[in-house]
């Protein structure tokens, strides 16, 4: 099998397990501070949604969501290792992801 195959296999398991962490983080949020959930504009995860969505504003707010916490921890997960934990898989899994896209590239460049 060709290298770049397994990059971009493994490429994927990276960027599927960061979605499936950002699920779990937007869960806890809902069920655990509904408040803050509301605050953020009531996201969706990417394969989960809340018992009774809003179709179009929380599938925008996900976006929104996901890139603010790449930067920063939400104040109401502060006080949570387990969400601590998973909002830096999301941040570590998505680097990764982006590393092994950028060296099947260029490693099919060089060769």
């Amino acid at each position: 099998m060709d290298s770049r195959v397994v990059l971009l296999m493994v490429a994927f398991g990276c960027l599927l397990w960061t979605l499936i962490l950002f699920d779990r983080v937007v869960r806890a949020e809902h069920s655990e501070s509904p408040d803050a959930w509301r605050a953020d504009g009531d996201p969706w995860g990417f394969f989960w949604r809340p018992p009774m969505p809003r179709v179009i504003k929380g599938a925008t707010t996900r976006n929104v969501v996901f890139y603010r916490w790449l930067l920063r921890n939400p104040e109401w997960a502060s006080g949570t290792k387990a969400h601590i934990r998973r909002l830096w898989g999301i941040r570590v899994l998505l680097i990764a992801w982006f590393v092994l896209l950028v060296w099947s590239y260029l490693g099919a460049r060089a060769w």
